[in-house]
């Protein structure tokens, strides 16, 4: 070995979301590191596939592994190769991945405790939202908020004034937001997603704040039908059709979380918060989902929240 070169950094994965396991099993699986930000290495992987390296104690995902290493180590571009259990980016880092606990989220068993009644969730939630509009938002939460909190029926009464860093992006974004919320409020899930594509690809972010919006919406609206599928009806040919034309309009990994939102795949707090919800459970383990989930990123978590309240509109009267 001469003077420039070195052995690669060894860490062992604790946790693995079931979709970054069964990617990294493949046969030959290899690609390049996509992006390196604070916390999180992302990995491009064939077929268009991505998943991530997140520090220890970070939220799960289908697509994470948790594992402490520096993200320093780590550049854009460098080549990967998946073998033998183990995870090797180039020479800067080796991941054992033989212990890695497997994650996926619970799921939601209705016949080991009874669900909320419809009427009973929009208690529950308007009892939540009462504690959570004492937070300080961030994102597109802080131009709904009058709409969750106060009942407000105008989302231009919502909008911070200049000395918010958001300002600028979210004045671009509230005739699009103003037409969704009045959409899921309508429970007009085509009107919906036909207004939430001029949502797609903006504001800042690796994930742009609106893709974050969108899939905490389409996640929501997603886990309603499914839990139940008598009051509510999102044909998965609209939501093909909406991923379709998104697709375009964002940036590869952002596209990808969002499809996987829409599909009912996200971080742990979310389907937590979800869990707690649908379930009537304390509304402090729910607080405690919601704290978890708005600290994902700068504003996602709370651009996810946002999504997930406005979808929650459509069970008002059912």
């Amino acid at each position: 070995m001469n003077d420039t070169e070195r052995p690669p950094r060894l860490a062992r994965a604790q946790q693995i979301g079931q979709r970054a396991a069964s990617l990294l099993a493949l046969p030959g699986c290899s690609g390049e590191v996509l992006a390196v930000v604070s916390g999180a290495v992302y990995l491009s992987a064939p077929e268009e596939e991505i998943l991530w390296l997140a520090q220890e104690g970070a939220p799960m995902h289908r697509r994470c592994i948790t594992v402490s290493f520096r993200p320093e180590d780590v550049r854009e571009g460098l080549k990967f190769t998946s073998q033998g259990g183990h995870l090797c980016i180039a020479d800067a880092l080796l991941v054992d991945l033989g212990r890695a606990a497997p994650w996926e989220p619970l799921p939601l068993l209705p016949g080991q405790r009874p669900l909320l009644a419809l009427g009973a969730l929009e208690r529950q939630l308007q009892a939540i939202l009462g504690l959570v509009c004492l937070l300080l938002a961030r994102g597109l939460w802080q131009a709904l908020e009058p709409v969750f909190c106060s009942g407000s029926e105008d989302v231009e009464d919502s909008v911070r004034g200049p000395a918010s860093p958001d300002a600028v992006w979210l004045d671009r974004a509230l005739p699009a937001l103003q037409r969704v919320v009045r959409a899921c409020r309508a429970r007009d899930p085509a009107g919906a997603l036909e207004a939430g594509l001029k949502l797609v690809g903006l504001g800042p972010g690796l994930t742009p704040s609106g893709d974050d919006y969108l899939g905490g919406l389409l996640f929501t609206a997603y886990h309603l039908q499914d839990t139940y599928p008598q009051e509510f009806c999102w044909g998965k040919e609209l939501i093909r059709d909406f991923l379709n034309r998104a697709r375009p309009r964002t940036n590869r990994l952002s596209y990808t979380i969002l499809a996987d939102l829409a599909n009912g795949h996200g971080p742990e707090p979310l389907h937590e918060l979800i869990n707690s919800l649908l379930r009537g459970g304390p509304i402090s383990h729910s607080l405690e989902d919601v704290q978890r989930l708005t600290g994902i990123g700068h504003s996602s978590g709370w651009d996810m929240l946002a999504g997930v309240m406005t979808a929650m509109a459509l069970t008002a009267g059912v």
